[in-house]
This record gives C-alpha cells, structure tokens and sequence, in this order.
C-alpha cells in the first residue's frame, strides 16, 4: 500500500481524478473488499499531493546515452548485533534502451542493487542519478511521483490485486497520476492486446496462468510510459516455456521502444537477449559482460 502523507486538501486535478474513478463500473467500485477501498481512499490522499509536487528536481548534467548512474554505492544492514554489508563500493552506468541483466547467486547483492536504483531502497553511501537527477535529493513525495512516471516494475509474484480485473490492474498506475478512467481503460485494453491478452480484459488474477499473470504485469509496467523497467526475477515462478516467452516478450520491448530494461535474475536463458551481463558476488561486481563476447551453448555457457 502506498504511504499516507499528511498535508494540504486535494487540488482539483486530483479531485476531478477520484470523482472519475468512482464513475467507473461496478466491476471496479461496487465489488471490492474493505481492504481494496482502504487502499483507494489512501492512493487518492497521496496522489493529491504527488499532483502538487514539482515534476523532476533539478537535474545535474547527464552524460550522454547514460540513463542511471550509480556511484559507490554502499548498502549495509543491521541485524540484532549482526552487521551485513550487502553492496560494497558499487559503481555502474546503465544505457539508454539497453538490456541489461544482473545475475548472481542468492544473497549477491543484486537485489539489493536493483532495489537502489528503482528508487525503493536508500543506499548507506554512495548515489544513484536517473535522468541526471540524485534520487536522494528527492522527498518522499517527489519520489514516489518520479517512480510513477519514469520507471516500472515487474515482480517475481506478479503482485495483481485478486479482486480486480487485468484492464483494471493495467489501469491502477494511470489512475495514480489523474488520467480520467475512460482513458486509462482504453489504453490498458490497448496494452494488454499488445502483450497478447486481448480477450483477457475481464478476468481476474484467479481466472489467469501464471504466464497471463505475468504478461498483466507487463502491461501495468508500461502503463505511464516509463523509459525503464525493472523486472525482478520475472521467469521464476513460470514453466520453461513461459518462461521463454515473458523473456521474449521483454526483449521486444526494449527494442521496439526503446526501454530500458534491467533485470535482476538466476535464469540463464535471460543470457541470449541481454546486452550485458552484470556479475555479482559478495556485494560487489565481479565483472560486466557484453553478450556478444559470451560463447552460449545448449547446456553450456563459456
């Protein structure tokens, strides 16, 4: 559930936003649990001060092609009287319209990595710039807006809200910024026909594959036209085949229009379509890989 913040009364646009929203049908307002309700009433009070947050901070100056810098990145937790260091001196430039892929054993760091730049985690040292602008410079706010509109995400367990349709989970982070439902719905129906789910509109996350599950979430990833997609472990949880398929499906994306796609995941079959690699092992990069300097096999990688 997105925070709560406390602080001036709705403005209009956000306004006009929950007034459209509650119009929709009954399939989306008259048949959610108390809990789907408590989640609106809470995304309509944050989405009316994300309206009155500034649109970017001011940016520093960005080199070119580099869409996120991150520079010595450190991220250290405090277990009991236990000290972990997950990240350790952690430097990388990520590409505008790249896949790039961060493979590593459990507990690498990679997630944590991940974490830092999709903004949902602080680093203990170091920063992290997207579009030239220092994540920690930002209000919760801020960030949360910016999140919203630069960057989606697609999560190993799909993360649909059970009692809600495809079209209406596609719609969701529309509705966050105010776009009126009747364009959110059409562009989500147009979303989820692109990723194959055209005669899915109306189903809910129990009358879907894991695969069609998944390809939802892609849909509601690319919902505010972000320039980057985070997809952590998208295939773990799917058969081989659909697997396949989601990691394809990503591929295109990033080609066809130009997003940026970066990928924390074991599955080696995420090798073929990647343009680097990134290696991780003990909080550190081990080594950063193009593909076309890998050497793939079935049933080997050199």
């Amino acid at each position: 559930m997105l925070p709560v913040f406390s602080g001036p009364a709705p403005n209009p646009v956000a306004k006009h936003a929950k007034t459209r929203c509650t119009d929709v049908s009954g399939r989306f307002a008259g048949d959610e649990s108390a809990r789907v309700a408590s989640f609106r009433k809470a995304y309509f009070r944050t989405v009316s001060l994300m309206m009155d947050a500034i649109e970017t901070a001011a940016p520093g100056p960005p080199r070119s092609n580099v869409i996120i810098e991150a520079r010595g990145l450190r991220k250290v937790f405090r277990l009991g009287g236990e000290t972990v260091e997950a990240l350790r001196n952690v430097s990388l430039d990520v590409f505008t319209g790249e896949y790039l892929s961060i493979m590593g054993p459990s507990g690498s760091g990679k997630s944590t990595f991940f974490n830092m730049v999709g903004g949902l985690d602080v680093p203990t040292a170091g920063s992290v710039r997207v579009h030239g602008i220092d994540l920690k410079t930002l209000s919760q706010v801020q960030l949360a807006r910016f999140r919203c509109l630069k960057i989606g995400y697609v999560f190993q367990s799909y993360n649909l809200i059970p009692v809600q349709t495809a079209l209406q989970n596609v719609m969701l982070p529309m509705l966050f910024l105010g776009t009126p439902p009747s364009e959110a719905a059409k562009k989500a129906a147009s979303l989820l026909s692109e990723v194959g789910l055209g005669d899915r509109l109306h189903h809910r996350p129990d009358q879907l594959s894991g695969g069609q599950q998944q390809r939802v979430a892609i849909a509601r990833a690319l919902a505010n036209d972000p320039s980057i997609i985070l997809a952590d472990e998208p295939t773990a949880n799917l058969d081989l085949h659909t697997g396949q398929e989601i990691i394809e499906k990503l591929a295109s994306l990033s080609r066809e229009r130009g997003v940026t796609i970066i990928s924390a995941t074991h599955d080696h079959k995420m090798l073929s379509v990647s343009d680097r690699i990134v290696w991780v092992r003990s909080g550190e990069i081990e080594r950063v890989e193009e593909r076309k300097d890998i050497k793939i096999e079935v049933g080997t990688i050199e």
